[in-house]
């Protein structure tokens, strides 16, 4: 996918694979966040859901709450990554398409 056709608080897809076949494939769900210093960074779904939570909070609950949590879901890759191994929701039905295909040649499926 084209690094350009990123959108703020849209959906991605990251993928890579677990076999040289390339038909099991590892697939996490991110929310595109920002581009910083040639960086495109992500954040899982659940944390950007927590923060709409958390911005609905008193300063001082959200305080206390934000100092608790030390994972932020956050994930940063460099404009190749995005390229290779991201795709929007039309580019990872495809991704399935294509595995499919494939998989109906293959004794794995």
């Amino acid at each position: 996918m084209n690094p350009n056709s990123l959108q703020v608080g849209k959906v991605y897809f990251h993928y890579g694979f677990s076999d040289p076949d390339l038909l099991v494939p590892d697939i996490e769900a991110y929310v595109y966040v920002r581009t910083e210093n040639g960086m495109y960074h992500f954040q899982d779904p659940s944390h950007v859901l927590a923060q709409s939570v958390l911005e609905k909070l008193s300063s001082d609950q959200r305080y206390q709450i934000e100092n608790l949590i030390t994972d932020k879901g956050l994930l940063s890759v460099d404009a190749d990554a995005i390229e290779t191994s991201f795709e929007d929701l039309c580019g990872i039905i495809q991704l399935f398409e294509r595995i499919q295909k494939e998989a109906e040649n293959s004794a794995f499926y």
